[in-house]
């Protein structure tokens, strides 16, 4: 593993381990601080004009740095957290909406040893650069900042001391630049679709897998699949992802192992299902995991009511609740091409969902907002609407008869 190591002064490089190697006391007393306490122990790098690339291929290499124990009073269980900003002050971001700083995930316990990898040096930039997608990839030399954050650590790893923070002095690590997405950005296009007999074994958007905030976890938040039905998960050209049956036992809720071959067999629906898809990829191998929604009782009243031009904005077409908690109905209803509506209570208050502002599709979920505008039927249309709420958000489906 590559290190660059930071050449230090004589005197900052002996003070750096003394702490560190202190016997505790016997019986040593720990005096709490009063709020964060800013004191000098990350030694000072001798400044270069070095610049550094992080890439895809030099993930593993580390920046070495060294630091001295805080000032806690004898050898305690320390862990260092290190965390970089473009600002000097750490007060400043350098995009407007982006952090002003991050926290890189690894923890240190060596002072002689505090190695942060590129890998989570690059990741940092693009936080702090609000960087969304590759395209915005490489990010350009900029000077990094880095700082540490020392706690005590309470016996066992799980906890830290409270009113034991130490913030150290701020060291530049000069021209960094990053040169590959080291991002996780969830809800993007993952190219893999589960593809079958509930969509004519075609690749439409609203069965694709979208990303996570887990690398090499997507998932597709809902849906519904009838019993009986054969599918697999496969790119849009059935190339070089193609995901079938690969001999074992394919139950609901349980991880499954798909295979992937030229051409797999397919797998069967067991039951009705309607929920949440997950696809993994690890260590080579693909699994899938259906995830039921909670059932519930279904032709219930739920409160919430369609409401427009199609029956004067009364309350005469309820949604009624069906075999799945937060996933309601309302079954066979005309709307002409332009009218309008929207979702709602009785008296308009606690629910009062209308438009995101983009067109409504017949067959696709359209996301709903609180007190959005009039929702515009974009063709005449008969048949069942649909209304579900998944992560806090509402959206509605035309299900065409």
């Amino acid at each position: 593993m590559k290190k660059i190591t930071f050449l230090f002064a004589a005197l900052a490089s002996t003070m750096a381990f003394t702490s560190c190697d202190e016997s505790k006391d016997d019986h040593p007393v720990l005096e709490p601080n009063d709020g964060v306490i800013v004191e000098n122990f990350l030694n000072t790098p001798e400044m270069s004009n070095m610049s550094v690339e992080f890439t895809a291929e030099n993930q593993a290499n580390t920046i070495h740095m060294t630091c001295s124990q805080p000032s806690y009073g004898y050898a305690a269980t320390v862990r260092y957290n290190v965390e970089v900003s473009f600002d000097k002050d750490f007060t400043t971001p350098v995009v407007p909406d982006a952090p002003v700083s991050a926290t890189l995930n690894t923890a240190f316990y060596d002072c002689s040893e505090v190695n942060p990898t590129y890998g989570e040096l690059a990741t940092a930039m693009c936080d702090l650069l609000g960087i969304k997608n590759d395209k915005e990839i490489p990010t350009g030399y900029h000077d990094l900042y880095a700082r540490l954050v020392a706690n005590i650590e309470v016996a066992g790893g799980a906890d830290l001391y409270p009113n034991t923070t130490y913030q150290s002095n701020v060291v530049k690590l000069t021209r960094a630049n990053c040169t590959y997405l080291a991002i996780i950005v969830p809800g993007q296009p993952t190219g893999i679709f589960l593809r079958g007999g509930m969509n004519e074994w075609g690749a439409p958007a609203e069965w694709e897998f979208l990303t996570t905030d887990v690398a090499n976890v997507s998932r597709i938040e809902y849906c519904v699949i009838p019993e009986g039905t054969e599918f697999k998960a496969a790119d849009a050209n059935w190339a070089s992802i193609n995901l079938g049956d690969s001999g074992a036992e394919f139950k609901m809720n349980e991880p499954y192992e798909l295979l992937l071959d030229s051409n797999p067999g397919n797998l069967k629906m067991p039951v009705n299902f309607a929920g949440s898809v997950t696809l993994t990829f690890k260590a080579g191998k693909y699994t899938i995991l259906f995830e039921c929604d909670e059932p519930d009782t279904p032709d219930q009243p739920s409160g919430m009511f369609i409401r427009g031009d199609m029956n004067g904005w009364d309350t005469s077409n309820e949604f009624l609740t069906t075999d799945f908690k937060n996933t309601w109905i309302v079954k066979g209803i005309t709307i002409n091409a332009s009218e309008t509506f929207k979702i709602a209570d009785a008296g308009w208050s606690s629910v009062n969902l209308g438009s995101n502002g983009g067109a409504l599709e017949i067959d696709v979920p359209y996301e709903l907002v609180k007190d959005g505008g009039n929702i515009e039927c974009p063709v005449s249309f008969s048949g069942d609407i649909k209304l579900q709420l998944k992560g806090g958000v509402y959206k509605i489906t035309l299900v065409a008869l």
